[in-house]
């Protein structure tokens, strides 16, 4: 009877810390992932950082049990999260949009709308042409192509090579058309709202 018991609980005992296990994986490779992934680069480095500190911190105080190991990752994946989070949204409390210029020479999306203080990204493909992003009318071929909200300053690029980007923070309400120089058919358009 009492072999019975100890295969019965070593067998629960093992289910239990495969449960633990794949759930953990689950938890940092699927969602921390996704999560980090949405708020930046340095909040990936700082939870990669602290999943290495806790990995370390079990082993240095010699925690043998898996399931206390696989509480304290869990509890320390989840405080990673809150502070991550918090991290990101005081370095940068504005969100970036992302347009591509891609091969077909194409703004992928075309249009797009965003808050005041926002920030859009253009980000030219690795083995991409050469692009502009302006809404200049004295440097498109057609002043028809651009325009922007009256009292506002144009934006210019310059050239954006192959795997380069260029950032700008929309500060005025208004609807922005902007082309690409070497390419004239190659336009789109910004909504900025309040």
């Amino acid at each position: 009877m009492l072999g019975l018991f100890n295969r019965t609980h070593s067998a629960m005992c093992h289910r239990v810390v495969n449960f633990l296990n794949t759930a953990r994986t689950f938890f940092f490779d699927t969602l921390m992932t996704t999560v980090a992934r949405r708020l930046g680069y340095a909040v990936r480095r700082w939870l990669v950082f602290v999943r290495v500190a806790v990995v370390q911190a079990t082993r240095r105080f010699e925690v043998k049990s898996t399931l206390l190991r696989g509480i304290a990752l869990s509890l320390m994946y989840a405080l990673a999260i809150t502070m991550a989070s918090s991290l990101s949204w005081s370095q940068n409390n504005s969100s970036v949009v992302v347009i591509r210029m891609t091969n077909d020479k194409k703004f992928v999306p075309e249009r797009v709308t965003i808050k005041v203080g926002e920030t859009v990204e253009w980000v030219n493909e690795p083995d991409g042409p050469e692009h502009t992003v302006t809404d200049d009318p004295d440097k498109v071929v057609d002043p028809s192509y651009v325009s922007s909200p009256k009292g506002t300053k144009p934006f210019d690029s310059g050239v954006i090579g192959s795997g380069k980007s260029f950032r700008y923070t929309f500060k005025t309400p208004g609807t922005y058309r902007y082309a690409c120089l070497p390419h004239p058919a190659m336009r789109g358009e910004i909504t900025v709202t309040q």
